[in-house]
Protein backbone atom coordinates (compact mmCIF):
# COMPACT_ATOMS: atom_id res chain seq x y z
CA UNK A 1 0.00 0.00 0.00
CA UNK A 2 1.46 3.35 -1.04
CA UNK A 3 0.52 7.02 -1.09
CA UNK A 4 -2.95 6.88 0.46
CA UNK A 5 -4.58 8.70 3.35
CA UNK A 6 -6.74 6.96 5.95
CA UNK A 7 -8.87 9.02 8.33
CA UNK A 8 -10.68 7.62 11.36
CA UNK A 9 -13.82 8.82 13.10
CA UNK A 10 -11.80 10.44 15.85
CA UNK A 11 -12.78 10.80 19.44
CA UNK A 12 -16.34 12.18 19.43
CA UNK A 13 -16.31 12.73 23.21
CA UNK A 14 -12.93 14.52 23.10
CA UNK A 15 -11.54 12.30 25.88
CA UNK A 16 -7.78 12.06 26.22
CA UNK A 17 -7.93 8.27 26.49
CA UNK A 18 -9.52 5.56 24.40
CA UNK A 19 -12.92 4.23 25.48
CA UNK A 20 -12.82 0.60 24.29
CA UNK A 21 -16.26 -0.76 23.44
CA UNK A 22 -14.91 -4.27 22.84
CA UNK A 23 -14.33 -4.02 19.07
CA UNK A 24 -10.92 -2.37 18.88
CA UNK A 25 -10.07 -3.94 15.50
CA UNK A 26 -12.55 -1.60 13.84
CA UNK A 27 -10.87 1.42 15.41
CA UNK A 28 -7.44 0.83 13.83
CA UNK A 29 -6.45 2.35 10.50
CA UNK A 30 -5.02 -1.01 9.40
CA UNK A 31 -5.28 -4.23 11.39
CA UNK A 32 -2.74 -6.83 10.18
CA UNK A 33 -3.25 -10.37 11.44
CA UNK A 34 -1.70 -13.64 10.17
CA UNK A 35 -0.08 -11.91 7.19
CA UNK A 36 3.28 -11.93 5.38
CA UNK A 37 5.24 -9.47 3.25
CA UNK A 38 3.23 -6.29 3.76
CA UNK A 39 4.56 -2.88 2.66
CA UNK A 40 2.98 0.36 3.86
CA UNK A 41 4.88 3.33 2.42
CA UNK A 42 4.23 7.10 2.25
CA UNK A 43 0.71 6.92 3.71
CA UNK A 44 -1.07 9.15 6.20
CA UNK A 45 -2.99 7.81 9.21
CA UNK A 46 -5.02 10.27 11.24
CA UNK A 47 -7.76 10.45 13.81
CA UNK A 48 -8.12 6.74 14.71
CA UNK A 49 -9.45 5.81 18.16
CA UNK A 50 -6.90 3.01 18.47
CA UNK A 51 -3.73 2.57 16.36
CA UNK A 52 -2.82 3.84 12.93
CA UNK A 53 -1.38 0.37 12.24
CA UNK A 54 -1.76 -2.70 14.46
CA UNK A 55 -0.05 -6.01 13.68
CA UNK A 56 0.01 -9.44 15.30
CA UNK A 57 1.10 -12.94 14.34
CA UNK A 58 2.71 -11.74 11.11
CA UNK A 59 6.09 -11.46 9.41
CA UNK A 60 7.86 -9.32 6.84
CA UNK A 61 6.04 -6.05 7.54
CA UNK A 62 7.75 -2.91 6.18
CA UNK A 63 6.34 0.36 7.53
CA UNK A 64 8.25 3.40 6.27
CA UNK A 65 8.00 7.07 5.35
CA UNK A 66 4.46 7.37 6.74
CA UNK A 67 2.82 10.19 8.67
CA UNK A 68 0.77 9.54 11.84
CA UNK A 69 -1.24 12.22 13.63
CA UNK A 70 -4.06 12.20 16.20
CA UNK A 71 -4.26 8.43 16.77
CA UNK A 72 -5.18 7.45 20.33
CA UNK A 73 -5.36 4.31 22.37
CA UNK A 74 -5.51 3.43 26.03
CA UNK A 75 -3.32 5.88 27.93
CA UNK A 76 0.24 4.59 27.93
CA UNK A 77 -0.03 1.99 25.18
CA UNK A 78 -0.16 2.05 21.40
CA UNK A 79 -1.17 5.00 19.31
CA UNK A 80 0.57 5.10 15.97
CA UNK A 81 2.12 1.70 15.24
CA UNK A 82 1.77 -1.34 17.49
CA UNK A 83 3.44 -4.69 16.89
CA UNK A 84 1.45 -6.55 19.53
CA UNK A 85 2.71 -10.13 19.52
CA UNK A 86 4.56 -12.58 17.31
CA UNK A 87 5.65 -10.09 14.63
CA UNK A 88 8.96 -11.18 13.09
CA UNK A 89 11.41 -9.99 10.41
CA UNK A 90 9.70 -6.61 10.23
CA UNK A 91 10.81 -2.98 10.29
CA UNK A 92 9.51 0.48 11.08
CA UNK A 93 11.68 3.20 9.49
CA UNK A 94 11.59 6.97 8.85
CA UNK A 95 8.01 7.61 9.94
CA UNK A 96 6.71 10.88 11.42
CA UNK A 97 4.57 10.50 14.52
Amino acid sequence: MRNISLVGNGNPNKYGIHSDKGDFQNENGIHILNAENIEIIRCKFSNFMANGIYAANSRGIDIRDNYFVGNLYVFGSGGDVTFYYNVNDSKILSNKC
